[in-house]
């Protein structure tokens, strides 16, 4: 799921040093560069601090969560952040100033860095969330 940004990443620069890839000029390149730095900064930092506070919310206000549950969670916030790639990728066609471009890339990198899971980061979450030591052995044996 991250591989195809990174290859659109490096295309999209390959295509920009050959010259095949013609920047965009226009008056509004200024505002669209903000607009997409917003927006990537809301699919890659707010959107997925909202998404895990309100599954937050409902695993306190259940209080059991099943383990299924959980990993669709998950798989909803790396689908979440993933959109920020996609929206710096629009930024880096359009080459937009620098500031917002640059920030774009960033803020992509840290959201996927920060969502892609790994297994000590799901363990710890599914402590977190108040998962049975139980569950979270089956899970921790189910990745050996």
């Amino acid at each position: 799921m991250v591989i195809p940004i990174f290859l659109l990443i490096f295309t999209i620069f390959a295509l920009h040093k050959y010259k095949i890839l013609i920047a965009f000029n226009s008056k509004y390149i200024g505002y669209i560069g903000l607009f997409l730095f917003v927006l990537s900064a809301t699919f890659g930092i707010a959107l997925p601090i909202l998404m895990r506070n309100l599954f937050r919310y409902k695993a306190i206000k259940k209080g059991d969560i099943d383990i299924s549950l959980f990993f669709n969670f998950e798989n909803k916030t790396l689908f979440i952040t993933l959109i920020s790639g996609y929206i710096a990728n629009i930024a880096y066609i359009l080459l937009v100033p620098k500031l917002h471009l640059y920030g774009s890339i960033i803020i992509a990198l840290y959201a996927i860095y920060v969502s892609y899971p790994e297994k000590k980061k799901i363990i710890v979450d599914l402590k977190t969330f108040g998962m049975d030591i139980k569950d979270i052995q089956e899970v921790n044996n189910g990745y050996k």
